[in-house]
């Protein structure tokens, strides 16, 4: 097998992971500028123990 094959699929895995990190750092500063924390909370934000359990109960 060329070494070029699994080569590509590599790169185009870190290439596809680099467009969705600055598409998400670009959708994030917009709603910093804009004051929506809410908005950037729920894009980039850690969820809380609560939040947690009940997507996980379906309560």
């Amino acid at each position: 097998m060329p070494l070029w094959l699994p080569q590509s699929f590599w790169f185009g895995g870190l290439a596809f992971m680099m467009l969705c990190c600055v598409v998400l750092m670009i959708v994030s500063l917009r709603h910093l500028i804009a004051g929506r924390w809410q908005a950037m909370g729920t894009l980039i934000g850690v969820r809380s123990v609560v939040q947690d359990i009940v997507e996980e109960t379906h309560v």
